[in-house]
């Protein structure tokens, strides 16, 4: 679906945005998602 850096791209932004917002369910959605 997408190419390693784009899926390594999503991973840190996705990162980024729950240390943001401190949304554990955010952080947990991507690590099950981007990785």
């Amino acid at each position: 679906m997408w190419s390693g850096s784009d899926s390594r791209a999503l991973t840190i932004l996705g990162h980024k945005i729950a240390e943001t917002v401190q949304e554990p369910s955010v952080l947990a959605l991507c690590s099950g998602s981007c990785t």
